[in-house]
């Protein structure tokens, strides 16, 4: 719960008590990957890699080879890194971050647009992320697209807002032991916030809880079925980058990736959904109305 609210030292310290206790835990390692989720937000990357023997998915072995990369300002050794990635996890949010930002440093409009190739079919199947927002508009600024970045900006903009009242709500509902409406309140902004894996279990609480209020709750819950598009359609715009430009430019850049609909799991932030060995789960922190916490 530490994690979902942004608390990244309380959680790691909470993670890593939690993987010291018990080294034998066969869920160790989705401990140890949220760890490391933390301890990279948190810059502490020789940290991280303390863990990185636990971690049992190379996708996420190889996120924190791209991290330390990064940080490194090692950009080819990072672009092969990110291929990688990318070519198990196309829509993976956070390789698509590190490759903005890698090129934005390069302070090259080529390297921009090449960047731009890669990230807005990610972002147009409903990737809903705003800091990837943030790196696309300042990308589009310096390709001088400004109708997408500023429609990139909106973006961000209004994610970051959604993002505070999705806080102040998941806050609400941990603190009390009724609410039917900001139980359904919290599951739309999990949806509009690309939280589709929370969304589903508030959901699936309040139906257990409010069989009466089916009605109100399946209005919300279908929404997990349904395309997600952006907020603002940055579809209207046409960036000079061309797919052969990014399978051609040089320092390594990944070639880009065709469109393809972000699952939940890596649709806004996979980061961000619940984790084994958290102090709080999401699910037991969204107590049924009336029922108390689980």
């Amino acid at each position: 719960m530490r994690f979902e609210l942004g608390q990244y030292k309380e959680a790691a310290d909470d993670l890593e008590a939690a993987i010291k206790a018990d080294k034998t835990d066969p869920t160790n390692s989705v401990k140890a990957d949220r760890l490391v989720q933390c301890l990279t937000r948190m810059g502490e990357l020789s940290r991280a890699e303390e863990y990185a023997g636990l971690l049992d998915r190379p996708d996420a072995r190889e996120r924190l080879v791209a991290e330390k990369l990064f940080a490194d300002g090692k950009t080819t050794e990072l672009m092969q890194s990110l291929e990688r990635i990318r070519r198990e996890s196309p829509t993976d949010a956070r390789a698509a971050l590190l490759m903005g930002k890698a090129m934005l440093k390069e302070s090259s409009a080529e390297k921009a647009a090449v960047a731009l190739v890669i990230i807005r079919p990610i972002l147009v199947n409903g990737l809903r992320n705003p800091e990837l927002y943030q790196v696309a508009a300042e990308l589009g600024r310096k390709v001088e697209d400004e109708t997408f970045a500023n429609l990139a900006q909106q973006n961000a903009d209004r994610l970051t807002e959604l993002n505070k009242e999705y806080d102040e709500a998941l806050v609400a509902v941990i603190g009390t032991r009724e609410g039917f409406d900001v139980r359904l309140r919290l599951a739309e902004l999990a949806i509009e916030t690309g939280r589709f894996e929370l969304a589903g279990k508030v959901t699936d609480s309040m139906l257990r809880s409010d069989p009466d209020k089916g009605e109100q709750v399946f209005a919300v819950r279908q929404r997990l079925f349904e395309p997600v598009p952006e907020l603002f359609s940055t579809k209207t715009s046409t960036s000079p980058a061309a797919p052969e430009q990014a399978a051609a430019a040089p320092g390594g850049i990944p070639t880009p990736t065709p469109e393809a609909t972000p699952t939940p799991d890596s649709a806004p932030d996979a980061e961000k959904t619940p984790a084994s060995g958290e102090t709080a789960d999401p699910a037991a922190a969204v107590p049924e109305s009336g029922g108390g916490d689980k």
